[in-house]
């Protein structure tokens, strides 16, 4: 846990700050909210299709082709040597991966340095989709290692209670996160393990593409960066 002072606390529950409001929209017609469950506690699922296949992109190959960067200030995506590594001045810059479709499902990615990461989820365009953010300890926001957000109509809301949740990421140990939607219901693995879960009462209930996120925190001294191995999903 990072100690900071109370003026970098405020700023940093502002985050993300790029058009950062509360949206209130009425449900998805028809659709029933569905209860988050407890972490660590055995999660009911959608069954799978047979024949869905995981999608993957392992970043061997030099360049971006089957992606497409969306963001207000875009940053610098390069593959070197079998990994995705982004830096530089971005403004909530998201890689989606093109063709890619997911409505229930989930999407992962495999990361050992995040100063502002994060992987997404139902994207249908650069103003709608979900967002998991996670960080390592290493960051100015160590403290708030993975949250959840919803963004609609360009804006976003945080969707974790308390402003983020806590876990053990020492800068340099790779973890695997894991972000998965179910109807209303969002969830977030790190190793296999369920860290944390929400039920957002106003979901976005389309299918979109998967992608990852990076953020230049404006507070932190210097660029941020982050760095990721292997991007894997499934749609149920």
């Amino acid at each position: 846990m990072h100690s900071r002072s109370l003026g970098a606390m405020v700023a940093a529950l502002l985050l993300p700050a790029a058009g950062c409001c509360v949206c209130r929209m009425a449900p998805a017609a028809g659709r029933t909210p569905r209860p988050a469950a407890e972490p660590g506690v055995s999660v009911p699922r959608r069954s799978q299709p047979s024949g869905e296949k995981v999608g993957e992109e392992s970043f061997r190959s030099p360049g971006l082709p089957r992606f497409t960067q969306h963001a207000t200030v875009g940053a610098a995506w390069r593959v070197a040597g079998g990994v995705l590594e982004v830096s530089g001045a971005g403004d909530q810059s998201v890689l989606i991966r093109d063709g890619s479709v997911v409505e229930d499902g989930w999407v992962e990615v495999r990361s050992d340095h995040a100063d502002e990461g994060g992987l997404v989820l139902r994207f249908v365009d650069n103003d709608n989709y979900y967002l998991l953010a996670f960080r390592d300890d290493g960051s100015l926001l160590g403290f708030r290692n993975v949250e959840f957000f919803r963004r609609r109509a360009g804006h976003f809301q945080i969707l974790t209670p308390g402003y983020g949740k806590d876990i053990p990421w020492p800068r340099g140990v790779e973890r695997t996160v894991r972000f998965e939607a179910v109807e209303n219901v969002l969830r977030v693995y790190v190793d296999g393990v369920l860290v944390d879960s929400v039920a957002d009462p106003e979901p976005i209930m389309q299918p979109g593409a998967v992608g990852l996120r990076y953020h230049d925190v404006p507070e932190a001294p210097g660029s941020d960066f982050s760095r990721y191995r292997s991007l894997r999903w499934q749609a149920y």
